[in-house]
């Protein structure tokens, strides 16, 4: 009789678990982005809660004359606000006497990366959660080299986190 008992409560318990009405399933929140890269524009669809990284590159090329040269200077090509969690410059042409190279962002604060003599790449990565901001307000990024003698040629990268876009459609 107990058996019996105990085999009816666990038929009842088996019917109830899998015969109870699915929940409905929400979608997660997403939000679309846009990325103006070197490859055309890219409209992307993140989880909510994680933040893309878009990548930029500008060329850079000049003859040292031993002062300061404005190899790289361009207005901000989202045209929103982004924020700037990451810089980088290579020389793929070398030249003699590398004095400095500094990469700067016209919103304050200037400097995003600093290259001392004789340095031909250097890159920064801020901390998770923190960036350097860069307006759609006529603010542009520059790149600084200043080197004794030669042609130099490279690339300065920005990683850049875009604002948040209307969804497509």
């Amino acid at each position: 009789m107990i058996a019996r008992t105990v085999f009816a409560s666990l038929m009842l318990f088996l019917v109830a678990c899998f015969s109870a009405p699915a929940e409905a399933q929400t979608a997660p929140a997403t939000k679309t982005y846009v990325c103006h890269g070197n490859n055309g524009v890219v409209t992307f669809t993140m989880p909510a809660g994680v933040s893309p990284v878009c990548t930029k590159n500008f060329a850079f090329s000049g003859v040292c004359n031993g002062q300061d040269i404005v190899a790289v200077s361009n207005e901000n090509w989202e045209g929103s606000d982004i924020v700037i969690v990451g810089v980088s410059l290579a020389f793929y042409q070398v030249p003699a006497g590398i004095q400095y190279t500094f990469a700067g962002n016209s919103d304050v604060p200037d400097v995003m990366l600093w290259g001392g003599a004789g340095q031909t790449w250097a890159s920064k990565s801020f901390p998770s959660g923190s960036g350097m901001l860069f307006r759609a307000n006529g603010s542009h990024i520059d790149l600084h080299v200043a080197c004794n003698s030669g042609h130099f040629a490279g690339q300065q990268i920005i990683d850049y986190i875009p604002s948040e876009s209307a969804p497509a459609g």
